[in-house]
């Protein structure tokens, strides 16, 4: 089984994913204010019905889930989501989902994106220091792996999404 979340464009957009994903038999958690849909698929699914979905804007493996409440993670609270994720499962998930040739390391760069109203926490923090402080423990938790930093041909996405209340890896 692997974690996905899928993001959508709208309202409209969810809603037709999630109605495709439970007429497939997922069970789905939406968050509807922040455009998320989360489910725990078998990998055989994501290979042969998951990629069919095309109402999904994105549909990524998901390391993290935390649900914020009140409370803004601190940059060093976001570095360490970062370093207890299980890379090595993740890793091997991705060679599987997309056939990559053992021995070829993924290149890999990071999009940070903050959703929130103006003045809120979540917005307060700088966009540039959360993927700086991301890339730094991305170095140190992906240096065994044989997986290198490449922005300008990157193979592998780390996608950090912030809301007031969900926080995504």
């Amino acid at each position: 089984m692997v974690h996905i979340f899928f993001s959508a464009d709208s309202k409209l957009e969810m809603a037709k994913l999630s109605g495709r994903l439970q007429a497939m038999g997922i069970e789905i958690e939406s968050f509807w204010h922040d455009h998320k849909i989360l489910c725990n698929v078998p990998l055989d699914d994501v290979q042969r019905k998951v990629r069919c979905l095309t109402t999904a804007e994105r549909a990524l493996l998901c390391l993290r889930c935390e649900r914020l409440g009140e409370a803004t993670p601190e940059y060093n609270e976001v570095r360490q989501w970062v370093l207890d994720a299980d890379w090595s499962a993740a890793i091997a998930n991705l060679d599987e989902l997309h056939a990559q040739p053992s021995g070829q390391p993924w290149r890999w760069h990071v999009e940070c994106k903050r959703l929130g109203p103006r003045g809120s926490r979540v917005r307060g923090m700088d966009t540039l220091v959360l993927k700086q402080t991301v890339r730094e423990a991305l170095h140190e938790a992906l240096a065994g792996l044989g997986c290198r930093h490449d922005s300008v041909n990157p193979t592998m996405t780390v996608f950090l999404f912030l809301s007031p209340t969900l926080g995504l890896l």
